[in-house]
């Protein structure tokens, strides 16, 4: 009935009696799907940043370890890369051979 109306907060707390909302189940119902959908994709993308700066770290230190200690420009370039961009990064890791290396590829994967 409502659909499709763009109404203040104001008015559609006047409207439904947000008090009296609040308390049926309908309602209920609603805010708990809300909550466990929030939850789901907070999950999801906690995961993946996990993933995400877990890979950053393995590739940076098996670079300090291959090369030697990297610049702070270079570590803030591999900071940058999504995990796509890291996982590209992790296949060619050991092939790199100089620091020289590094920063051409990186310069490939990163827009100037």
């Amino acid at each position: 009935m409502l659909a499709g109306l763009v109404l203040s907060k104001d008015i559609i707390q006047r409207v439904l009696q947000m008090d009296i909302l609040a308390e049926s189940s309908t309602y209920q119902f609603i805010i708990e799907k809300g909550i466990e959908k929030g939850r789901a994709e907070g999950r999801t993308e906690g995961r993946t940043e996990g993933r995400t700066e877990g890979q950053r770290s393995l590739i940076t230190k098996l670079l300090n370890r291959k090369l030697g200690q990297l610049s702070e420009t270079t570590t803030s370039q591999i900071a940058q890369l999504s995990f796509a961009q890291l996982e590209q990064l992790g296949e060619v890791v050991l092939e790199l051979s100089t620091i020289e290396e590094l920063t051409h590829y990186l310069n490939s994967l990163l827009p100037s």
